[in-house]
């Protein structure tokens, strides 16, 4: 089972999100089930320095196997890391199972959650356009327009330059074989 590829979906007005088939295929894998452990990541890219914020799925199956692997063993003394990790990994966790259609439906928990900190463009986390990206073992959910802006950011980054400078890529080509 793999999660491939991207996608991108409309939240319909109850706010339900239909999964692409073939994700939707990987979890017809009844070893897997249909329950998705649900969990918001708010984060930033150590070498761009960019915020994100995305919404994980994963299969409950592959969540019991890296949430066991990951969860603080049972102490009489919880240090407050031990306590920060369990709550990322179990009290900040939904369970969402496929309608018949092969939907979920996004709780306000995802749909209106903006973060501790707004995204530059004051969107909702995930309305409208969602990009649904497979990442092999667990899919993001990610605001289209959000996805868009922090992929060009990145690359311009990566490039040292706008990507509008890039626009006419095609042109210089031939300006350069014109000039030979």
């Amino acid at each position: 089972m793999w999660f491939l590829s991207r996608y991108d979906h409309t939240v319909d007005s109850k706010n339900r999100l239909l999964l692409p088939a073939a994700h939707r295929k990987a979890l017809d894998n009844r070893e897997l089930g249909v329950t998705l452990i649900a969990r918001a990541v708010l984060g930033r890219d150590p070498e761009s320095n960019l915020k994100f914020r995305y919404v994980e799925l994963t299969p409950q199956k592959v969540y019991e196997t890296l949430s066991a692997a990951d969860a603080p063993r049972t102490n009489l003394v919880i240090d407050s890391k031990q306590v920060e990790q369990a709550y990322r990994v179990y009290g900040s966790a939904h369970m969402m199972e496929l309608d018949d259609a092969g939907r979920i439906l996004l709780t306000d928990r995802f749909v209106n959650r903006t973060g501790k900190e707004p995204n530059p463009r004051g969107e909702k986390m995930l309305h409208g356009e969602v990009s649904i990206v497979g990442m092999g073992t667990s899919i993001q959910l990610w605001n289209a327009n959000e996805l868009l802006w922090y992929d060009q950011r990145k690359l311009e980054r990566s490039l040292g330059e706008p990507l509008s400078s890039w626009d006419n890529i095609m042109d210089e080509g031939e300006a350069s074989n014109s000039q030979r």
